[in-house]
């Protein structure tokens, strides 16, 4: 075998091209149909563009010439793969996919959606370019995603929140706050407390005022029952001591008997209830006889009195008793029950309102701080601003109708030349 031998002979495949021309050229023709076919019947789209761009934000320090200051290097480049990297991910286009779930066309996938976005960059400027069949939607995405690429970069750098998030739930917890105020305050002017705290009392001194009344009646006639057995006691004493011919330590037995006749007088005299009648002792009398009638009368008197007291002292038991059971007393125990009971749901519901109000008024603090050391905070280095936001274009765009048609010619050609080179190869090959 000669060097000869192993060169290929491309003049078969050269002729066998020319004498069937045809087939190339139709498939070529066939190819630029199908490229507008495809072109043509292709949705209009409309394409939009929002413009991100890398700043440089630097804190100005001076000191003094003695110190010598250090500009740190940075790799743009490096930076912006970073950002694009971080623009990219699945999570920010989840988060936008989720945000835009109703303007979306139903059934809308994760991958569909990254595929409806590219990232171009010109120099620190980064092009967010979304295409959509509809232009306001797409202006939507585009901004959308701009925002969320922004707040991720920020936050990913700066190491907190961006400041117009901060302002705008400080905004929000402010109104809760003002409105928890207002709650407590309507609440306040509202409260039946002050209303139903002055009913129990009422209710209480009306209670006070039905036992006192009792507790009255019991004290007088046990008192007086008491005080007449003591009379009673002293003037037998005094009978005795007559019967025996003795005589009081104090005086004679005539001005015992005196005093003793001034007590019962004095006892008689403070009744409200009645008076005994004494009219039957007489007037000091200086013999033994006459002493001892009238001991005898005063006698009969004190125990009258006395059982007169212990009857009124039972009646005003079964009074205190039956009006302790009675219907108006218990229903006066227990509206002052049920009153008291109204007045702790309100104080409860007073404290459960007040605990609202005082943690609207801890969030909004505590989002006001956070506001202020943001705003305070020395800038970083390489943040990323939306500069130009995406807009609504009136015109879809280019469908690329030529171009698309061009390709699918030149593949159909380059479809038609293999077919005839292959025929040829297999029939010189004994295959055909």
């Amino acid at each position: 075998m000669t060097v000869h031998d192993d060169e290929i002979d491309l003049r078969p495949y050269i002729q066998a091209i020319i004498h069937k021309w045809w087939a190339p050229a139709l498939l070529a023709i066939v190819g630029l149909a199908i490229g507008f076919l495809i072109t043509y019947l292709q949705p209009e789209v409309y394409e939009v563009t929002a413009t991100m761009l890398l700043t440089r934000q630097k804190t100005q320090l001076s000191l003094s010439e003695d110190f010598t200051t250090v500009t740190e290097a940075t790799d743009i480049t490096s930076r912006i793969n970073t950002i694009l990297t971080i623009a990219k991910s699945d999570a920010i286009a989840l988060a936008a996919l989720q945000e835009l779930q109703t303007l979306l066309p139903p059934g809308e996938t994760l991958g569909g959606f990254k595929d409806s976005f590219r990232l171009t960059v010109f120099g620190q400027a980064i092009n967010l370019i979304v295409t959509a069949p509809d232009s306001t939607l797409a202006a939507k995405i585009a901004n959308t995603l701009a925002e969320r690429i922004v707040r991720a970069v920020n936050v990913a750098y700066q190491g907190e929140g961006p400041l117009v998030e901060i302002q705008a739930e400080r905004e929000v917890a402010r109104q809760n706050y003002s409105a928890a105020q207002t709650n407590v305050e309507l609440f306040i002017q509202s409260s039946p407390m002050l209303t139903l705290t002055q009913q129990i009392n009422e209710l209480q001194a009306a209670l006070e005022s039905h036992t006192s009344d009792r507790t009255w009646a019991l004290k007088y006639y046990g008192d007086r029952r008491d005080e007449m057995a003591r009379l009673l006691v002293t003037t037998e004493s005094l009978k005795a001591q007559l019967n025996q011919g003795g005589r009081s330590s104090a005086g004679d037995l005539g001005d015992a008997i005196a005093v003793l006749f001034a007590r019962t007088s004095l006892m008689v005299s403070a009744a409200n209830l009645g008076r005994m009648d004494i009219s039957n002792v007489t007037a000091l009398r200086d013999t033994p006889e006459n002493y001892r009638a009238d001991l005898d009368t005063l006698i009969t008197l004190i125990s009258a009195e006395k059982a007169k007291a212990e009857e009124k002292l039972v009646e005003a038991t079964q009074t205190s008793l039956e009006s302790s059971r009675s219907q108006s007393v218990d229903e006066i125990a227990q509206a002052i029950k049920d009153l008291q009971m109204n007045v702790e749901n309100a104080k409860a519901r007073q404290k459960e309102i007040e605990n609202k109000r005082d943690l609207a008024w801890s969030v909004y603090k505590t989002l006001l701080e956070k506001e202020t050391e943001i705003e305070n905070a020395p800038k970083i280095s390489n943040t990323i601003t939306l500069v130009s936001e995406a807009v609504a274009v009136a015109e879809p765009a280019p469908r690329g109708t030529l171009t698309k048609t061009l390709i699918g010619g030149a593949l159909g050609l380059v479809i038609g030349l293999v077919v005839v080179v292959g025929i040829e190869w297999w029939r010189h090959a004994g295959v055909l």
